[in-house]
């Protein structure tokens, strides 16, 4: 769980540059553990009930359609954090061993 940590916190951390930063940054951690934990399948309907019902998300079906189909997603700086997270996490650079 260290490493789900130390890949997600820099990922939500990278939305709190942008309008509405914090809320859409803890929706796309969300997100991503319910796809990783693998509970429910990755279809949005499904993804939605689970982001309700788990970890108790106050998100409307309009609202989280609007977030997952959004261009404004800065997904050219998450992938250059991923890569570089997962990169220290590889070489041992992780400020929190396994």
């Amino acid at each position: 769980m260290v490493i789900i940590r130390n890949i997600l916190s820099p990922l939500q951390q990278e939305f709190n540059h942008r309008c509405k930063g914090d809320e859409r940054g803890a929706w796309f951690v969300y997100t991503l553990l319910a796809v990783i934990t693998h509970f429910t399948s990755s279809r949005s309907a499904n993804l939605l009930r689970y982001l309700q019902t788990l970890f108790g998300l106050l998100l409307s079906q309009r609202r989280f359609y609007i977030f997952m189909a959004s261009s404004k997603s800065p997904w050219h700086v998450l992938w250059t954090t991923l890569w570089s997270v997962t990169s220290r996490n590889i070489q041992g650079d992780s400020p929190h061993p396994i």
